[in-house]
């Protein structure tokens, strides 16, 4: 199954790796899961560690380090597609084209993956 794991997932991940966050996003890079994560998203993702965590850079490095061996980065789309009029927040495009060009399922997907971890695994 194909994940799309979004910039908060990782941004929560990479600051509090033993919160719910993290706990989804390693069970969402594991099997039967097939992870995604756009390069657009690793962008959006090391401007907003340089500008609320700057203090925190060498844990972002180390992060993308493990991300970029657990994952498969995808190139963010440039052509348009139907209904793209419809995207609310154009900082949002990425992720609409992403997922209408080749199906993937939205981040949603990796909410409900941690919502499957039982009960006393959670903080």
């Amino acid at each position: 199954m194909r994940v799309f794991i979004d910039t908060n997932v990782l941004l929560s991940a990479a600051l509090f790796p033993d919160g719910a966050a993290a706990r989804a996003y390693y069970k969402a890079v594991t099997v039967p899961y097939d992870p995604l994560v756009s390069d657009y998203v690793i962008e959006e993702l090391k401007c907003v560690f340089l500008r609320k965590f700057p203090q925190s850079l060498q844990v972002l490095d180390a992060f993308i380090s493990l991300l970029r061996a657990s994952v498969q980065i995808v190139q963010t789309p440039t052509d348009p597609v139907d209904d793209e009029n419809k995207i609310r927040d154009i900082k949002d495009r990425p992720f609409f084209v992403r997922r209408s060009q080749r199906g993937q399922i939205s981040s949603l997907q990796v909410i409900r993956i941690c919502l499957s971890i039982p009960l006393r695994d959670r903080k």
